[in-house]
Parts: C-alpha cells; sequence; structure tokens
C-alpha cells in the first residue's frame, strides 16, 4: 500500500465495535488511515460525499439497507460487506452492489487488509479504464478519419463524425443499416469472407471497396479492421475507412468498372 491515508468509513448498528476495527485496521500494513464512523439509521448522511476511500458495513439488522441507499444517492465508494456466515446473505450483498464481503464470525486483521487492498485496486482498476475510455472516445470523435463499429452480423453500433459527413448517414440512422447496406453489391461477398477471415485468423486485416452514401454516390476506399474483445471473445468489427478518390487522378480514366475489377482481383 502507499503511504497516503485511507479515509475509511465504518457504518454500525448501535451495538457495532468500532474499537475492534480500529485496533484490526491498526495491525495492518495500511500505513496510515482515517477512520470515521456512523450508525446505520445514520449512513445517508456520510453518503452525501464520495470523501472515503472504503466503506465498511457491518450491520446484521440494516446492512442491505444501507447498501440500496448508498446506491440510491450515487455513492461510489466500494462498501465491503460483514457478513454472517451464510452463502444467500453474501450473494445477496454482492447482487446490492457490494465490492466484497468478509464473514463477521471469523474477521482478522489480515482478512481486512486483504479486502480492503483488492477493493481498492479494482476500484483503481475501473477509473483508469473510464480514464481511457474518455481519452479514447475524444480521439475518435476528433478524428478527420471515417471510423466505424458493426456487430459480427453487421449490424452498425457507431459512426465518427467524418464517417456522417462522408456517407451522408447521421448516427440515429447508421444504427439502424446493416454495413452491407453502404457497401456496393458487387463487393458484398469479397468483404464478408474477408471479415470470416480475419475470425478465423484473429489478427487485423484490410482490403479495397466501394462504398454507397445516403445518395447513391460510389466511393471508392480502403479499409482496415480489427476484431474488439470481450472477456476474450470477439464481439465486434471496428475499422477505418479512407477515402481513395484523392490517390485517384482524375487522368486515369479509371473506370467503374475497372475499379470494382481491381477489389475484386485482390482476393
Amino acid at each position: 500500500m502507499s503511504n497516503r491515508s485511507l479515509k475509511i468509513l465504518l457504518v454500525q448498528d448501535a451495538t457495532g465495535s468500532q474499537p475492534e476495527i480500529r485496533y484490526l485496521l491498526a495491525k495492518n500494513n495500511l500505513a496510515q488511515f482515517e477512520l470515521d464512523h456512523t450508525l446505520s439509521d445514520h449512513a445517508f448522511r456520510g453518503f452525501r460525499r464520495n470523501y472515503y476511500s472504503v466503506c465498511l458495513v457491518n450491520s446484521a439488522r440494516k446492512g442491505m439497507q444501507v447498501l440500496e441507499e448508498s446506491r440510491r444517492v450515487g455513492f461510489s465508494t466500494p462498501i465491503i460487506m460483514l457478513t454472517s456466515n451464510k452463502a444467500y446473505e453474501v450473494l445477496t450483498a454482492l447482487r446490492q452492489g457490494a465490492a466484497d464481503c468478509v464473514v463477521r464470525e471469523s474477521l482478522t486483521a489480515g482478512a481486512l487488509e486483504e479486502s480492503i487492498c483488492v477493493v481498492l485496486e479494482r476500484a483503481r482498476y475501473k477509473e483508469n479504464r473510464s480514464e481511457f475510455v474518455r481519452r479514447y472516445l475524444g480521439l475518435v470523435e476528433n478524428s478527420g478519419e471515417f471510423i466505424y463499429t458493426h456487430d459480427l452480423q453487421g449490424n452498425s453500433a457507431f459512426i465518427s463524425h467524418a464517417g456522417e459527413h462522408l456517407i451522408g448517414y447521421s448516427r440515429e440512422e447508421i444504427s439502424k443499416v446493416n454495413f452491407c447496406k453502404i457497401i456496393s453489391p458487387e463487393c458484398v461477398e469479397y468483404v464478408w469472407r474477408s471479415i470470416l477471415r480475419m475470425l478465423a485468423d484473429r489478427k487485423p486485416s484490410s482490403y479495397e471497396a466501394v462504398i454507397l452514401t445516403k445518395e447513391g454516390e460510389r466511393i471508392p476506399v480502403s479499409v482496415s479492421m480489427h476484431l474488439v474483445y470481450e472477456k476474450g471473445n470477439p464481439i465486434e468489427v471496428q475499422g477505418v475507412v479512407r477515402d481513395l478518390r484523392r490517390r485517384i487522378p482524375s487522368s486515369t480514366g479509371l473506370t467503374e468498372r475497372d475499379d470494382v475489377s481491381r477489389v475484386i482481383l485482390t482476393l
């Protein structure tokens, strides 16, 4: 643990064991800590601000109500429940939003320290992940690239502002459109085979094709794509689309047939 002081809120019944909790905290390696305590009947007062690093709830009488109240007021501090040695009570507490549970009857300094360290590490990971998502979305939103996401059935999930501008669909409209509708008919089979090949290889892939705008204009593009995973399983395809019209000089005399032939020949 770092040397930063931990701010801990203990919620307990009137017959609670605040001295015991303080004693157990002092025995472990949590360095400095500040322990505030309040009765379960008045717990909402401690939930009015997210000041604490972690909250301990030791209330056999109102523990579940305390959890419900914390969720209702938006209390985001991780909560550790002290429970009886009954599986249903532990499962209920976790379902109600507890970050962890420790059996009250077998509470030790080591068990308390381990639980606090675990929930703090989870909270830190969640916070870092949220920050990463915010930065990532900001980058995507402000990018000049056409960035898209669709599920494994081709149902559109996201399109960047640059994509809206290029193909003429709004995000609301594109969410109801399968990606096959914006791929020229002669390219659909080839694009699907590229996606299936990527699913089999689990490696990023790319292709060139022709897409159709909302108004029916044909635009030659190159696409770089990769899989998005959840719990180790691919759930979406994400890609970057580049307009190839800037790459093709008008003097080349490239016809629509020539462009389609180039797509098919890359199989």
